[in-house]
């Protein structure tokens, strides 16, 4: 996120930063080692990418909903070691340790499609930015990252120039070490075209679980990328906890624009500077979510549970409905409670109703809690 949302002497104020998440490219070095031989690969045509037959809201009933289901996807005894991995078109990559001490764990290289990559565990992938755990190049699609453990990466997936449909879900990441730009668990970066869904369901980013110093920023950042409405990305059910930037957020929309994304049935606790925006773009809806944003001392850096701003386009047809959220204003304030939604005025056709701002039933405990619609 490149934005600060404060309020100073009772008024909501917004101060604009100089960052923008998605503005480096990523490296292109390329891994020494191309695959698992023992990885089996599909032909495209059964490839666990492919889509439901009709993109929509619906999330898949297969999505885990808590830190122990979610943990429970690997045993981490039985991962074969294995250096950094170059997919190729209908491979599926599985029951690997990826690690590496430069550049990615993993590159989706440009134009590959239809790979699959589960049940493994990806890190450390270098310590240095933009050394992400999987890196996603330009055109490629239909690529499904499914019930992994990455840790100890700039950001755990990096998807720039790619097209949908890019599927994340129930994996859990943690140790994100940023430095800016990075400091995402997953960035969609220019991420627009092909055909089919995006979804980004089911996981877990948690700064609880650091085992180090971390540099995260928005937890989920979608920068100047788009869905269509036919098929809007999704991004639901996710757990998000904590952070480290004042400029961050749990969930960010609409960076330079893009749209047709639907947030819905996130929990994001205690994550510093805002749990969940919009600052541009077009067609986003906000609808389900819990925002604990009530940190208890100045050191959790809260302040603004949901807010929709214009920063480098302007909001249009923007829906905020049917969420629950509470804040304290620590970051830029003296810590007194407040609803924790806010708007700059600036959208157009925003549609705000059915909400409970400052809703004091939550606390911090939503995160180990299934929503509804989960």
């Amino acid at each position: 996120m490149v934005h600060s949302v404060h309020r100073a002497g009772g008024a909501l104020l917004v101060m604009l930063g100089v960052l923008m998440a998605g503005c480096q490219g990523a490296t292109t070095q390329t891994p020494t080692v191309i695959s698992s031989p023992s990885s089996s690969v599909p032909s495209p045509a059964t490839s666990s990418a492919s889509l439901p037959s009709s993109p929509s809201d619906q999330v898949p009933s297969t999505v885990h909903t808590s830190p122990s289901a979610q943990s429970a996807t690997i045993t981490t005894a039985a991962l074969r070691p294995s250096g950094p991995v170059v997919a190729r078109s209908g491979q599926r990559i599985s029951g690997l340790r990826i690690s590496t001490t430069k550049g990615p764990c993993v590159i989706v290289p440009a134009n590959v499609s239809h790979v699959t990559i589960v049940g493994n565990q990806i890190g450390p992938c270098a310590a240095a930015s933009p050394q992400v755990g999987i890196l996603i190049q330009a055109k490629a699609t239909a690529v499904t990252i499914s019930g992994n453990r990455i840790h100890d990466v700039a950001s755990g997936v990096y998807a720039v120039g790619a097209m949908h449909p890019i599927i994340f879900e129930n994996n859990t990441v943690w140790n994100v070490l940023g430095p800016m730009p990075r400091g995402q668990m997953i960035q969609f970066d220019k991420v627009n075209g092909g055909s089919g869904q995006s979804r980004i369901v089911g996981n877990i980013s948690d700064k609880n679980l650091a085992t180090r110093t971390t540099h995260y920023e928005d937890h989920i950042n979608m920068f100047s990328s788009s869905g269509s409405a036919s098929a809007p990305i999704l991004i639901a059910c996710n757990k998000i906890r904590g952070g480290d930037s004042t400029s961050g957020s749990g969930i960010m929309t609409g960076d330079y624009g893009g749209g047709f994304i639907h947030v819905k049935n996130n929990a994001v606790v205690l994550t510093p500077n805002a749990g969940i925006g919009v600052v541009g773009g077009r067609n986003i809806t906000v609808t389900g979510n819990a925002v604990y944003a009530a940190g208890a001392t100045a050191a959790s850096k809260t302040q603004v549970g949901v807010f929709v701003m214009g920063i480098n386009s302007t909001p249009t047809d923007i829906n905020i409905v049917g969420n629950r959220a509470i804040a304290r204003s620590w970051l830029q304030g003296d810590g007194s409670t407040w609803g924790g939604y806010w708007s700059d005025g600036q959208a157009v056709r925003l549609d705000q109703h059915g909400n409970t701002w400052g809703d004091a039933t939550l606390n911090a405990g939503v995160f180990s809690t299934r929503l509804p619609g989960c």
